[in-house]
């Protein structure tokens, strides 16, 4: 005979058992896993410009929180606490990272991300947070997998290489820099103390150096490109229709007016810049894109970043923003004319409108 215990165990068992087979199917269907990408670039800025970096082989964690202090017990701040890390990655050769969350019940639910590096001694400290991602967040989803690109997450917790450029003269022109020993052959004990010839760069025997000449000049010393703006534009971000207004996109055309091809490649590598003037902010954010291969004589080639932000925390629908984009910032290509890389711009994000001149 079964006893009222074992009754009452089985029947208990039972009823968790249903209550596993109504609740699962839900949970499952609004939760899910967060697959997050992005790239590590450190930002120095010093009098010589801004300089972004990649930044490899960095171990980074990764925690979350609800936002907006609701469903928790906040602090003073009025914000949840985060929870514990929920993964760790560690960026590859271009400073890009990847990693997937365990199973979160409720994908609905805004969360905060929270990204940490481990500095020297295992300390972990914070380097950004990516605010509000849900379900209605842009991303791209997979099953019960939502895919989130979070961009290009920057920080200035390390130092980027730091490239010595050649200096210019009077007149701009780029002053090669030389070895003053590098036609010497090495000291040589045995000989006449007398004899200077090793030391002395101008004597006879001494070869002569060998200048490479810069980008985009000829060997007549005649100046052969010359790159510039044929349009510029800026607007809502193309590949996220969902995203907040002051996510950009810009585009520029760029046009070689000069008697020869222009290739982006060795000495003749540069960018195009775009600095954007956050008034709210007090400060300016630049973002950069290389010009990759090839402008012939009289042609143009179009160029477009997805990378720009009017800032995390922003007034963007009631502000117009002056901006600014620049060809070859770094002046590594000699031009006939150098006045024509520079273009003011002005963008609205709540109408969307641009501008290819100064903000009224």
């Amino acid at each position: 005979m079964t006893n009222t215990t074992d009754l009452i165990s089985r029947h208990h068992l039972f009823s968790v058992g249903v209550l596993l087979l109504v609740l699962s199917p839900n949970a499952y269907s609004a939760g899910g896993y967060w697959a997050i990408q992005g790239q590590l670039l450190n930002v120095d800025e010093s009098a010589f410009g801004i300089t972004k970096c990649d930044q490899a082989n960095v171990r980074l964690r990764f925690r979350s929180r609800w936002s907006d202090g609701q469903g928790c017990i906040v602090g003073f701040s009025g914000e949840c606490p985060w929870g514990l890390s929920w993964g760790q990655a560690v960026t590859d050769a271009n400073g890009r990272f990847s990693e997937t969350s365990p199973f979160f019940i409720d994908l609905g639910r805004k969360r905060d991300i929270l990204i940490e590096y481990q500095a020297l001694g295992g300390d972990w400290k914070s380097i950004a947070i990516r605010s509000n991602l849900s379900s209605a967040s842009p991303h791209q989803e997979h099953e019960n997998v939502w895919r989130f690109n979070l961009g290009e997450v920057t920080t200035q917790a390390f130092d980027c290489p730091i490239i010595l450029r050649p200096a210019k003269d009077d007149n701009g022109v780029l002053q090669p820099i030389v070895d003053p020993n590098a036609n010497q052959d090495p000291p040589n004990p045995s000989k006449d103390s007398g004899d200077d010839s090793d030391n002395n760069p101008n004597s006879v025997g001494s070869p002569g150096q060998i200048k490479e000449l810069p980008c985009g000049m000829g060997p007549n010393g005649n100046r052969n490109l010359d790159l510039a703006f044929e349009s510029t534009s800026v607007r809502h971000r193309d590949n996220q229709p969902n995203a907040p207004i002051e996510r950009i996109t810009w585009e520029v055309v760029i046009r070689n007016n000069g008697t020869t091809t222009f290739t982006s490649t060795g000495k003749c590598r540069t960018a195009v810049r775009l600095t954007l003037f956050i008034p709210e902010l007090n400060a300016e954010r630049v973002y950069e894109m290389t010009l990759s291969g090839s402008i012939p004589a009289g042609g143009s080639k179009t160029f477009k970043s997805n990378s720009g932000n009017l800032g995390e925390i922003s007034d963007a629908a009631s502000h117009s923003y002056n901006l600014k984009f620049e060809i070859d910032p770094e002046n590594k290509v000699f031009e006939t004319n150098e006045d024509n890389n520079l273009q003011p711009g002005c963008y609205t994000p709540s109408t969307g409108n641009y501008a290819d001149s100064v903000c009224d």
